[in-house]
């Protein structure tokens, strides 16, 4: 036997069990087979009448909202959620009731639950990957009209986040990938160099706990390898120590020289000369915006311009929905050197006036209520009242706050309604496929002759990590 079919979360665990290895795993839907749009699974069908009678539809957002905390619980403690299914489920040739196979299983159901995450609940049907699946599973069937309620359990009207737009950016990033792959014979690399635990990242303390309860291992800002394997790029992250010295640290960058994108961690160690150290990133690999000025020419970046990869994206989230920014009054809350500042620059150039406020703003409300555009990245929950907006305004969330495993965003609407055309909640999944993309863009953009043999290979198995020495705690609050 060449290849079987599986199904993922306890077959394929089975398998790994049965063979005594991990096998090979290539998933239906993706890269190898881009065709394939498989959807959903585990959705709740009801009778139309239903849909269309209150008390049932009351019933059902009833059994949702319980079904859905219960998988918030199961993210949270998922060694207690297995003893509650092994208590519960019989035997079976399809998994092994064993302690660590069910938490192990469990575990993976949780990776697809979090991918269904939008605005901050779970759950959340895009009609856009229904409409895929439809068309693919069964071309003349039914429309989407016809098939899916998407009032029944959604977001706010108005209410977005960055999901859908980073899920596109990673596929312009496979396709860069396998430009890079077909023109030089290898993946494009990106290499992470983190100094102590102050960063918010993989080495942060709340790091681990916020991919476990937020983002699938393979869409994460806390799990660059994995994430960069997803989309064909090479991630290494490199660990120093918090009492690393300016000069090892130019030591450590200047080896990497050779990769297609560099990024340091912010913030770095008082310590360390900053100015120094973000100076010794090669421009041409500079995939995070450390020598981007704001210039007119950074609006459309070639090698070695990209801005800050926060800012990138949220500019990229506000075209993607179609809000322009020239002449536009925007408002931007949070004047720090990684988001507010960089980010009132890049909205400069493309021709928004901007207003940069901060703590010592005295008419912040006053400013904000005449603004068109609203962007927080003050990282304070309730920094301001949505209800204090012009109707129309674009309200745009870059600062949140982890707090009792939760991220609660700067600005939240307040009751059943909001004045703003468009609120994002968050834009937490969108840097990290812009600093992947802007990568695979550096890459592509090389000139090397095509390397001979060259397949085209989307996920998995070229992605390293090297850790090298171990961090000292330290407290950070970023967007």
């Amino acid at each position: 036997v060449d290849a079987v079919q599986a199904y993922d979360v306890m077959e394929t665990l089975k398998l790994s069990r049965d063979l005594g290895r991990q096998p090979e795993i290539v998933p239906l839907e993706g890269g190898v087979f881009p065709e394939v749009a498989l959807g959903y699974a585990q959705v709740l069908f009801a009778p139309n009448h239903a849909l269309k009678d209150v008390d049932h539809r009351e019933t059902l957002r009833s059994f949702l909202e319980a079904s859905f905390q219960g998988w918030r619980q199961v993210m949270q403690d998922p060694a207690g959620a297995a003893d509650i299914v092994l208590e519960m489920q019989g035997e079976s040739d399809h998994w092994l009731n064993d302690r660590q196979f069910v938490e192990d299983s469990t575990k993976l159901c949780c990776e697809y639950v979090k991918r269904t995450r939008s605005c901050g609940n779970f759950g959340i049907i895009n009609i856009d990957t229904w409409k895929r699946a439809s068309s693919w599973l069964e071309p003349s069937g039914p429309t989407t009209e016809e098939s899916l309620d998407p009032t029944l359990w959604k977001a706010m009207d108005g209410v977005v986040d960055a999901h859908p737009v980073a899920q596109a950016v990673h596929a312009e990033t496979r396709q860069l990938s396998n430009e890079a792959m077909a023109q030089r014979g290898r993946r494009p690399k990106l290499v992470v160099v983190t100094v102590g635990s102050a960063p918010l990242g993989r080495t942060h303390p709340d790091g681990a706990r916020r991919l476990q309860l937020f983002a699938p291992s393979d869409a994460s800002w806390f799990s660059k390898v994995a994430t960069g394997a997803a989309v064909g790029v090479e991630v290494q992250e490199v660990d120093l120590a918090a009492d690393t010295t300016t000069q090892e640290l130019i030591a450590e960058l200047r080896r990497h020289s050779d990769v297609d994108g560099l990024q340091l961690m912010w913030p770095l160690p008082a310590s360390i000369d900053a100015a120094q150290a973000y100076a010794a990133i090669p421009r041409s690999i500079d995939v995070d915006g450390a020598h981007f000025r704001g210039r007119p020419d950074t609006v459309a970046p070639t090698i070695g311009t990209h801005p800050p990869v926060g800012c990138q994206g949220i500019v990229r989230v506000l075209e993607d929905h179609g809000v322009s920014l020239e002449g536009k009054h925007v408002a931007v809350i949070g004047r720090s050197w990684l988001v507010g500042q960089p980010l009132s620059q890049l909205l400069s150039a493309k021709g928004a006036t901007v207003t940069l406020m901060h703590r010592s703003t005295k008419n912040l409300v006053e400013l904000c209520a005449a603004a068109d555009v609203v962007i927080s990245a003050a990282g304070h929950p309730g920094v301001l009242d949505v209800s204090t907006l012009k109707t129309g305004v674009v309200v745009v969330n870059v600062g949140t706050t982890f707090k009792d495993d939760d991220l609660v965003p700067d600005i939240l609407p307040t009751g059943d309604s909001h004045p703003a055309s468009l609120l994002v909640h968050s834009v937490g999944p969108i840097s990290v496929a812009i600093l992947l993309r802007n990568t695979a863009e550096n890459a592509a953009a090389r000139q090397a002759p095509p390397a001979l043999g060259a397949t085209e290979v989307t996920s998995s198995s070229f992605a390293t990590a090297s850790s090298r020495t171990s961090t000292s705690p330290a407290a950070h609050s970023s967007c």
